[in-house]
């Protein structure tokens, strides 16, 4: 939305990159008509995000010596790392922002998506969250942290089986969540989007938590083992996590959610037919 705010591109994917003289939006092969259509581009450059991208433009147009600012929950930290780079080869330095410079200009801006979020029931899931959790868990354990940070909106509402309405045409639920050692988790989701019904269906080992909470529970990790995926969590989760012991490695849920189980492929089965 703070694409589309600044640069007037609406495309799902995109990024841009603001220098003091000179602008550039990044889109990928779908979007090359319209952001010609959409955006000034008398201020903002079309550039590929794909075979170029903004690390590699930032390298050639960077100013020598200049600060470049960043919202570090906004990248990945691999993505920073990306940045950290390409700011290096014209010894500038990469500045992470304390508040998005955006939200300081944009002052209509509508406040964030707190539709309520569901329980997915197992006749459509085909495994309890339970079971779920306890599978997973056993395999963070066996490489060694303590807990697991989740970050992915996908991977938070298919361990809960829950699902939600934050994102357009996409059931979900927008939080955080940290799976501990005893397949315990704690989910950290405005409560607005909760309710009794799915209180109960998420059970007493699923302990709700506003927000505001998690930077204090990322700091509770200190000194301990913990897992964390610098290719989706953000550079803002690794720079709190510091004082930790940190597993860089992909979110646990991924793979496991991938493999379907019956009921799920078949659930696809009758999606589709419907859809059809």
């Amino acid at each position: 939305e703070r694409l589309a705010w600044l640069t007037s591109f609406t495309g799902s994917a995109g990024a841009a990159v603001v220098l003091r003289d000179k602008a550039a939006v990044f889109v990928d092969g779908r979007y090359t008509l319209q952001v010609a259509r959409q955006t000034d581009t008398a201020l903002f450059e079309p550039r590929d995000l794909v075979s170029e991208g903004p690390a590699a433009w930032i390298a050639k147009h960077l100013p020598r010596g200049a600060k470049l600012g960043f919202d570090p929950w906004l990248h990945t930290a691999n993505s920073a790392q990306a940045l950290q780079a390409a700011v290096a080869r014209t010894s500038g330095m990469l500045i992470a922002c304390d508040t998005n410079p955006l939200d300081a200009v944009w002052t209509d801006q509508p406040e964030p998506p707190h539709e309520k979020a569901v329980p997915h029931p197992l006749n459509l899931a085909g495994e309890t969250s339970s079971s779920k959790r306890i599978r997973i868990v056993a395999e963070v354990k066996a490489l060694g942290p303590e807990a697991a940070i989740l970050t992915l909106a996908d991977s938070i509402c298919w361990l809960l089986n829950m699902r939600g309405r934050d994102v357009s045409h996409t059931p979900f639920a927008l939080a955080f969540a940290i799976l501990h050692a005893d397949a315990s988790v704690d989910l950290f989701m405005d409560g607005r989007k909760s309710s009794p019904e799915l209180l109960a269906h998420l059970g007493p080992q699923v302990r709700s938590r506003a927000p505001a909470e998690f930077l204090p529970a990322l700091d509770s990790f200190a000194g301990k083992s913990v897992m964390a995926d610098p290719a989706s969590a953000s550079a803002a989760i690794f720079t709190r996590l510091e004082r930790a012991r940190v597993l860089r490695e992909a979110d646990p849920c991924q793979l496991p959610k991938a493999c379907k189980n019956a009921v799920e492929i078949e659930g696809a089965r009758r999606a589709h037919r419907r859809d059809g």
